[in-house]
């Protein structure tokens, strides 16, 4: 719960892109959450499809510039770029990254 989310007019199809939240691995509720770094992406082809792409970076060589595992962040797409832009969330503190 509390990821965040992005429809995408891709070619050929539409895509939903689903990022961070919280997920419950013990089944003990939301106080039992994890952080969650995974990617999703729904293909909204006539069969719909779940895809867990591998998240890429402009710059690949620093893993610490990776996003850290969040809930609560917005997010937006530049077509120009076709790239997702995330900003801040939750991690036990506010975070004001982009």
């Amino acid at each position: 719960w509390n990821c965040c989310l992005q429809l995408v007019e891709a070619i050929p199809s539409w895509r939903v892109f689903v990022f961070g939240g919280t997920a419950d691995v013990n089944g003990e509720g939301r106080s039992g959450g994890v952080y969650d770094l995974k990617i999703g992406v729904l293909n909204l082809a006539r069969q719909f499809a779940w895809d867990e792409p591998k998240l890429e970076m402009k710059d690949d060589t620093d893993l610490e510039e990776r996003p850290q595992p969040r809930e609560h962040s917005a997010v937006c797409y530049d077509p120009e770029e076709s790239r997702l832009i995330m900003f801040g969330g939750w991690a036990n503190k506010w975070l004001d990254d982009v």
